[in-house]
C-alpha cells in the first residue's frame, strides 16, 4: 500500500514518529524502499534517517524547527528600527528630500542610508536624519 503524502504539512510530533517507524523497519529487517512506502516517502529519505539514527541516535529523528530564527540575519538593530519607525511617523519622504511621496520599500532604504544605518557597524546610534517640524 503507497502512501502519498506532503511530510511537510504533518505535524512534527507526526513527522518525528514517522522517521522513527521507518528506521525501526529498517532495522527489523525491511528494505528502505517497503519502509518508505508503507510511511509515504522516498526511500532516499529513509536511507537519510537510518544513517542519521545510528550515528546520533534516536533522538536525532525528533527534527528541528525550520526556517530562520526570529531576529536571525536582521539588516537592522532594534534601536535602528525604533528610529526608522520614528521618522516614518513623523512625516512623508519628500519632507525629509527624498525622491518619494509615500513611504515604500525603496524610501525606506534610502531613509536609512541617509541616516548612516544600512551597513553600520555602530548598532545603537540616533537617526542622523532631522525629523521635518
Amino acid at each position: 500500500m503507497v502512501i502519498k503524502r506532503d511530510f511537510r504539512t504533518l505535524a512534527p510530533a507526526t513527522q518525528a514518529e514517522l522517521r522513527r517507524i521507518a528506521v525501526a523497519m529498517v532495522r527489523a529487517g525491511k528494505t528502505r524502499v517497503e519502509a518508505a512506502a508503507t510511511v509515504g516517502v522516498n526511500r532516499r529519505f529513509v536511507g537519510q534517517w537510518v544513517k542519521v539514527a545510528a550515528q546520533g541516535g534516536e533522538a536525532v529523528l525528533a527534527g528541528r524547527r525550520r526556517g530562520r530564527r526570529p531576529g536571525e540575519q536582521k539588516a537592522l538593530s532594534a534601536a535602528q528600527e525604533e528610529g526608522l519607525r520614528y521618522l516614518i511617523a513623523r512625516g512623508c519622504p519628500d519632507q525629509f528630500g527624498l525622491s518619494f511621496a509615500l513611504w515604500t520599500r525603496q524610501a525606506v532604504r534610502a531613509i536609512a542610508r541617509q541616516s548612516g544605518w544600512e551597513g553600520s557597524d555602530n548598532q545603537d546610534e540616533k537617526p542622523s536624519v532631522a525629523a521635518p517640524a
